[in-house]
């Protein structure tokens, strides 16, 4: 799905029209405890769709996935460009971790799985540069013994280009930069998409007409803004605007130093709600000179050059739990605070470590799917972006793979 935008030359004009627009908006990030009682509570939104009209959310997932497998071939339609992937990764679930965090693939204290990380480009062009702005990601699978395995349900017409095992998997999939997503929900996709698409030839039909660059840089924002921030609820304007501003403007000089969210929600047992995070444990010192910063791929021969030698390199796998009083799970940019506006603790879960010289070789961690669904039924994906990306990830990785949706 392509969920990311570079803004390349354009993003400090687009920066300041978004953040004007959107000052005359409601300020308020989050939604009342009162309005989520109204909505569901925790228990309600953990059912398979949240409360939301499954049938309607069903039917514009199809149209989305249809319009996104007409757009892409043999690559894939977010973070195509990979700076690197790394397997044997080790998993090893905190030995102190609390009873009450003892769920799923955690439920055992000091047990180890191993993994495979991919760090990507957030850019949708497969070719971007590496110094410009805009956002990282990180997608962590952890591969699960075979009695795990065989309760991972199947995802609806995904094929196998690989092992079963790396079907039968927990993956998350976190970026760098900010904590929530730009999108709030699936319905929210229609305008996002049609602003992101009519910015290119907008642009191209102002250099030929002999725009100054100044007028060119204004055109993606007021672009956003009149096609997709206009068309949100009042309070999600501004929150919107914000994270726009800050992925888009984010810059990247090593993919080790950074902390990676998961934006949106995974169950945590029966009862409760999780969003991720991967901190490092330390942080990586290796800064490009600006000769190395020339190079398109800078981030990628960095991480080559860190991960090189002996030992490893290691991030923290941290979540925070959802709590009464912060935005329902349906809403995907409202970040997850309490009334007074702050944000419980992140409890660390386990410790993510990168093995030295352990790449894996292109080929088959490109043939890989990170699906947030695959998972545990208890340790899922959840909220209207994560069933979506259930489906739009399966039929995109069976179409760039050559497989057909036919089981």
């Amino acid at each position: 799905m392509k969920i990311f935008i570079s803004f390349s030359l354009f993003m400090v004009t687009t920066i300041a029209i978004i953040s004007c627009s959107t000052q005359s908006t409601t300020t308020s990030s989050r939604t009342k405890a009162t309005d989520n009682e109204k909505r569901h509570s925790l228990e309600a939104q953990l059912d398979a769709n949240g409360g939301v009209d499954a049938k309607k959310e069903t039917a514009l997932i199809q149209v989305l996935t249809s319009n996104i497998l007409n757009s892409i071939t043999n690559q894939r339609d977010a973070h195509p460009k990979a700076h690197g992937c790394v397997e044997n990764v080790d998993i090893n679930i905190s030995p102190n971790l609390a009873k009450e965090y003892q769920q799923g693939i955690f439920a055992t204290p000091n047990a180890r799985y191993k993994g495979v990380v991919r760090f990507s480009s957030g850019s949708s062009d497969p070719k971007v540069h590496d110094a410009t702005p805009g956002s990282q990601g990180l997608a962590l699978k952890i591969l699960l013994p075979e009695n795990l395995q065989k309760l991972i349900p199947d995802i609806p017409g995904e094929k196998y280009k690989l092992p079963k095992n790396y079907y039968k998997s927990a993956d998350i999939i976190m970026i760098n930069a900010i904590e929530e997503f730009m999108v709030n929900d699936v319905g929210s996709y229609p305008a996002f998409f049609k602003a992101v698409q009519m910015i290119k030839p907008a642009v191209g039909k102002a250099i030929q007409s002999g725009a100054s660059k100044e007028d060119i840089a204004k055109i993606p924002g007021k672009i956003f803004f009149k096609e997709y921030i206009s068309t949100l609820k009042p309070d999600l304007q501004a929150p919107v605007g914000r994270l726009l501003q800050v992925s888009g403007s984010s810059k990247t000089d090593n993919v080790l130093a950074e902390t990676y969210n998961s934006w949106v929600p995974y169950a945590f047992g029966p009862k409760k709600a999780v969003k991720y995070r991967l901190t490092p444990c330390i942080k990586a010192q290796l800064v490009p000179s600006d000769a190395e910063k020339r190079d398109p791929n800078f981030l990628a021969n960095g991480l080559q050059k860190e991960l090189s030698g002996t030992g490893s390199y290691c991030f923290e796998l941290q979540a925070i739990f959802h709590e009464p009083g912060m935005p329902s799970i349906e809403d995907a940019a409202l970040p997850w605070e309490l009334e007074d506006g702050t944000k419980p603790e992140y409890k660390t879960l386990a410790i993510v470590s990168l093995p030295k010289n352990s790449f894996a070789k292109n080929e088959t961690c490109e043939a890989m799917s990170f699906n947030p669904s695959h998972a545990l039924p208890s340790m899922r994906g959840i909220g209207g972006i994560q069933r979506a990306r259930k489906l739009i990830y399966a039929a995109t990785q069976n179409k760039r793979n050559g497989l057909s949706e036919e089981k």
